[in-house]
C-alpha cells in the first residue's frame, strides 16, 4: 500500500484540481474551517496525521508550523514543498514517534477510511495530545461517491457515525463540533482533561 501512495505523490495534488473533484474538497474544506475554533491562531503547533501531499493543510493560517506526518516519505516531500514551516515524519498513524502529552492540535483529514483499527488510533491521538487538546478528524461514510473510490481500488473502512461517537467517547474526547459533506462526517472533539 505505501508503494501505491509512493507513486500517487506526484499527480495526487493535480487529481484534487479536476473541476468535480475540486468542488467536493472545496465543500469539505469550508465545513473543516467553520469547526476550527478561534483560538487556532494561537496554537504553537499542529499535527497532521496523514498529511500525504499537504492540500488539506490550506484550512490552517499559514503562520503555525505543522508537524506532517504520512506513512509515505514521498507524500511527506510533496506536503514539504506546499507549505512553509513543515516538519515531516514518515510513521504509521497508530504508533507515532510523539511523547505523551506534548501535542495541543491534532488534525486527521481524508486518512482514518484507510484504517481498520480507527479505535487504536483514536487512543494514540488521545496519548499524544495534552489535557484539554483539540483534535480535527474526519470519517468517509457510506454513500455511491465512496462506493465508486472503493472501485477505483481504495480499500475503505466505512464505519457508521454512531461507531465514531462511541470510539470518540471511549477515547477521552469530548465532541464539540460536527458537520457532514458530500464524502465525510467531519469531527471537533476535545480531549477530556485529566
Amino acid at each position: 500500500m505505501k508503494y501505491l501512495w509512493n507513486l500517487k505523490s506526484s499527480v495526487y495534488h493535480r487529481i484534487r484540481l479536476i473541476p468535480g473533484i475540486r468542488w467536493v474538497i472545496d465543500q469539505e474544506s469550508g465545513h473543516l474551517r467553520n469547526l476550527l475554533p478561534d483560538t487556532i491562531h494561537q496554537q504553537s503547533f499542529i499535527l497532521d496525521v496523514g498529511s500525504g501531499a499537504g492540500t488539506s493543510l490550506d484550512i490552517f493560517p499559514d503562520d503555525i508550523p505543522v508537524v506532517a506526518v504520512d506513512h509515505s516519505f514521498s507524500m511527506v516531500k510533496q506536503a514539504g514543498r506546499r507549505r512553509g514551516r513543515l516538519y515531516g515524519i514518515v510513521a504509521d498513524a497508530r504508533a507515532l514517534p510523539i511523547k505523551s502529552g506534548t501535542v495541543p492540535f491534532c488534525s486527521c483529514i481524508g486518512v482514518s477510511e484507510y484504517i481498520s483499527s480507527v479505535r487504536n488510533m483514536l487512543k494514540e491521538f488521545s496519548r499524544v495530545l495534552l489535557p484539554e487538546g483539540l483534535l480535527l478528524i474526519t470519517s468517509a461514510r457510506k454513500n455511491l461517491l465512496n462506493r465508486i473510490r472503493y472501485l477505483l481500488g481504495h480499500r475503505l473502512f466505512l464505519f457508521p457515525k454512531q461507531a465514531w461517537d462511541q470510539w470518540l467517547g471511549t477515547a477521552g474526547f469530548r465532541l464539540a463540533g460536527q458537520r457532514r459533506s458530500m464524502l465525510q462526517y467531519q469531527y471537533f472533539a476535545e480531549k477530556r482533561g485529566q
